[in-house]
Parts: C-alpha cells; sequence; structure tokens
C-alpha cells in the first residue's frame, strides 16, 4: 500500500497557504492545518468532506510554549512527512516612525515562530522514513527593498533565510532537510480579477514586461516550488532559497527604464 505523505501547513487562512493546502489536498495527501484563525478549522472540514484527511490544530505562533504541545497533540500516533510555514506580519510605518513593537511582531512571526515550529515538528518528522522536508515561504525582499513593505518585513524574511541555513547543517544528521522559497510578484488567488480587470489593462502590460517570462506568477507556482522541496524527489536538496520569480530579479534598473519607455510608446 503507498504511503500517503502528511504535512503539516503553518498559516493558511488566506493567500498561499489556502492555496497551497487545496492544491496539496488534490494531490491526495494528509494535512494538518495550524492556524490561530477560527475559520480554518471550517476550510479542514470542507477538505474532510471532499475526502482529504484534513485536520485543523489551533497555534498561536507568536507564543513559542504552545508549538510543542500544539504538534504533539495533532500528531499523535500519526507520521508527518513535511511542514510548510508561511506565517508574516504586516506592520506597515514611515520607517522613521516604526515602533520597537512592530519590528518584533514582525521578528516573532516570521522567523521567532518558523524556528519554534520547526523544533517542535523535528522528532515527529524525523520518525518519516519518506524525505521529511521543511519549507518557509521567504521573499525577493530578503535580497531586495520595496518601500511598500516595512524594514521589519525585509530584515525577517534575511533572517528566515539564514535560518533555513543554519538548520539545514544542524538537522541534516536527522534526515531533515530544510529549504525555503522566495517568491517575487505573486497575484494571489483573491486578487486575480482585480489584476485581470479592463481598467488595469496598463499597469498589466508594464508589470508583465518587468519578467522575462512576460506573465507574472500565480500562488499555484510558489505551490508547486513547495510542492516539490517537500518531495522525495528533492532528497539531495537541502539549505537551498529557491526564487520564484519569472526571472524579475535578473533585469538591471536601467535597462527596464527603456523598456517601460519602450512599452509606454507602444501602448
Amino acid at each position: 500500500m503507498t504511503h500517503r505523505r502528511r504535512v503539516a501547513i503553518v498559516g493558511c487562512s488566506r493567500g498561499i497557504g489556502r492555496t497551497l493546502a487545496t492544491h496539496l489536498a488534490s494531490e491526495e495527501m494528509g494535512l494538518v492545518l495550524f492556524d490561530i484563525q477560527p475559520e480554518v478549522e471550517a476550510f479542514a472540514k470542507r477538505l474532510r468532506e471532499s475526502g482529504c484527511d484534513a485536520d485543523f490544530q489551533r497555534l498561536d505562533v507568536t507564543a513559542p510554549e504552545s508549538h510543542r504541545s500544539a504538534f504533539d497533540e495533532a500528531m499523535a500516533g500519526r507520521d508527518l512527512d513535511g511542514l510548510v510555514y508561511l506565517v508574516r506580519g504586516r506592520e506597515s510605518a514611515p520607517v522613521l516612525e516604526f515602533e520597537p513593537a512592530s519590528w518584533d511582531r514582525d521578528f516573532a512571526l516570521s522567523v521567532r515562530g518558523a524556528f519554534f515550529s520547526t523544533q517542535a515538528a523535528a522528532p515527529h518528522l524525523a520518525r518519516s522514513e519518506s524525505s521529511p522536508g521543511v519549507v518557509y515561504v521567504s521573499s525577493v525582499l530578503s535580497d531586495l527593498v520595496v518601500l511598500d513593505e516595512s524594514i521589519s518585513y525585509h530584515a525577517s524574511k534575511a533572517a528566515l533565510e539564514q535560518v533555513t541555513r543554519y538548520l539545514a547543517v544542524s538537522l541534516g544528521s536527522q534526515g531533515l532537510r530544510v529549504n525555503a522559497v522566495q517568491p517575487g510578484f505573486i497575484v494571489q488567488d483573491e486578487h486575480r480579477d482585480r489584476y485581470a480587470r479592463a481598467d488595469n489593462a496598463r499597469y498589466r502590460r508594464l508589470t508583465e514586461a518587468a519578467h522575462p517570462l512576460p506573465t507574472v506568477g500565480t500562488a499555484l507556482d510558489v505551490c508547486h516550488a513547495c510542492a516539490f522541496l517537500l518531495s522525495p524527489e528533492a532528497r539531495f536538496i537541502t539549505g537551498q532559497v529557491l526564487r520564484v520569480d519569472g526571472g524579475s530579479g535578473l533585469l538591471e534598473q536601467t535597462w527596464l527604464l527603456r523598456a517601460f519607455t519602450q512599452e509606454e510608446q507602444r501602448g
């Protein structure tokens, strides 16, 4: 009988986490959905009704002491083959007005939560005989700067990628792989209609012109990258950051200015 792999997803009330859960369910994986939002329990119930082995476990990732008990309770008597961590902060303020509490909250959500979830999941993952893996969802803003996002978001994603490398080395002897996915410009499912509107054509043309692959990414593109890194096919890959950005990070800015000017003239 084929072993049904089970994956824990931390942070799946919306966005890429929600899409990832739906995608993995369609691949007949077992799921344990960890989140603080109560609506995720109803989401897990809908997945079960569609035939997926899916459970919900409440977890406040900002409370380090809660991770181990949450994972032990959720995984009692069951295998665990993968963990994906997607929780991020959403602090926003001008850089010279940024408050210490906002900085701390972003790091608690993006970095500290990722570490303590992994620490709690590791004993369960180590029992897997199916190349267990951990995947963190980072961002190209660990390397680049966009002023629409906070300084703590940029810094916390950079820190998360160093946590990825450290844990890949320290947990490798237990057979655990730890990698990260670095999304670029992603049109998430809940924003697709707005992005595709007729009155958004100019923005759409310029955005796609900023990618060597003349399109933008979707949540499913990130999910496919996560699914690959979780799979036994990636058994010899650890400590890596996989950029999913359609090549946009390769483009030099003055070239982009010329390309945009030409695009404007054509439009």
